[in-house]
């Protein structure tokens, strides 16, 4: 069977936002994000790898967490958002987007 752009969702704009088989699970994204606005290396973030240990401080990961929302398109409450790693943040943002859709 050849292989149709038209059909995957990696190639399509709303990839990720869209809730129906996404090629790049929550963390993945998550990562990408990190490595395009702080420049960490994406070989070296880690699931249960604290996010301070790549370089976010408190300000950090609130940009992170604006970020998040934007991409996700979801609204994560102040008090919620303060999680120990990027499987904690993935799991809050899932949970937020199942109830955005």
């Amino acid at each position: 069977m050849a292989f149709d752009r038209k059909y995957n969702p990696k190639y399509s704009p709303d990839a990720g936002r869209c809730g129906q088989g996404n090629v790049m699970n929550t963390i993945e994204q998550i990562k990408q994000l990190i490595v395009e606005k702080f420049g960490v290396k994406a070989e070296e973030i880690q699931a249960e790898r604290a996010l301070s240990e790549y370089g976010l401080d408190s300000l950090g990961q609130i940009e992170l967490l604006f970020a998040i929302e934007e991409h996700f398109s979801v609204s994560i409450p102040e008090e919620e958002a303060h999680v120990a790693n990027l499987q904690e943040l993935a799991d809050l943002v899932d949970r937020y987007k199942s109830t955005a859709q």
